[in-house]
């Protein structure tokens, strides 16, 4: 769990990179999610206007065809959770 505050200023960066998603939801309140680094590849993409199938093929690109199947089944779960959380307002799955 990440420690966003003032008072919390560590010295060092951390020895892997953090992934954190700012966003308000519904409600106008802010919320933070940490994600993984697939997941954060993912809402990069979606922020340049991909298509959530276009997300998911350009990340997996250097994946067999098994596994981008699977790839698009884990994108599907994250895309759906993110929803649910508020994250995202929709899905433009084409």
């Amino acid at each position: 769990m990440q420690q966003i505050n003032r008072a919390y200023q560590p010295d060092e960066p951390p020895s892997v990179a953090t992934h954190i998603l700012g966003f308000r939801d519904a409600a106008d309140h802010v919320q933070f999610i940490d994600l993984n680094p697939a997941t954060a590849s993912l809402v990069l993409q979606l922020q340049n206007q991909c298509t959530a199938k276009q997300a998911l093929q350009e990340l997996g690109k250097d994946f067999t065809p098994l596994e981008l199947s699977n790839l698009m089944l884990f994108g599907k779960d994250i895309l759906a959770d993110l929803y649910r959380q508020g994250a995202i307002i929709g899905i433009n799955a084409n």
